[in-house]
């Protein structure tokens, strides 16, 4: 998992909750990865300013490589280290863009050895399938929605949420309208 800001801590919470036992985190920020540590979403973490993620992640998985790639950061780079990292029968996939256009460069060779390359966005989900199913397993205890948010902003606020989230210094915020007196 490239990425461990809300979308990627989003995604290893759902890789959980599907029975995934190794859960290795990427990112660039040690915040970010403690957070993904402490919440028990990732099983390893790597400081991709450190360490080369690629080497690190075929290191944790004997040489194998992951069974999924998730590319959650969206910046140059990151997708040629998910589909390096990712084992040859799996499956990498591109979550969606909210920035828009990101330059790739891939050695086909990595896909030609059978990886699937696809893309997600929202999670690809049907909400009124899926959000139920979200809820469940919130009242039951199996994902904890709060424990990836760490703040709350007013409306008045919400520059500064924006910025904080630009800038590296939240994972989550959320939003709150005080309700009427």
């Amino acid at each position: 998992m490239v990425g461990a800001g809300g979308v990627g801590l989003s995604t290893m919470m759902g890789a959980r909750v599907r029975g995934a036992t190794k859960v290795i985190a990427v990112d660039v920020l040690a915040s970010k990865l403690d957070k993904a540590l402490e919440l028990g979403l990732a099983t390893h973490g790597v400081d991709a300013t450190a360490t080369d993620p690629v080497a690190a992640v075929l290191e944790l998985t004997d040489g194998r490589g992951a069974d999924y790639g998730f590319d959650a950061a969206g910046v140059n780079g990151t997708l040629e280290q998910v589909v390096a990292a990712t084992r040859p029968g799996g499956t990498c996939v591109v979550i969606g863009r909210a920035l828009g256009v990101v330059e790739v460069t891939l050695n086909t060779t990595m896909l030609l050895r059978q990886r699937v390359l696809t893309g997600t966005f929202g999670g690809s989900i049907r909400p009124r399938r899926h959000v139920p199913e979200f809820v469940e397993l919130h009242m039951q205890g199996r994902i904890d929605l709060g424990g990836i948010l760490d703040t709350r902003y007013t409306i008045e606020q919400a520059p500064q949420a924006l910025d904080d989230l630009h800038h590296g210094r939240i994972t989550r915020g959320v939003i709150v309208m005080e309700a009427p007196a």
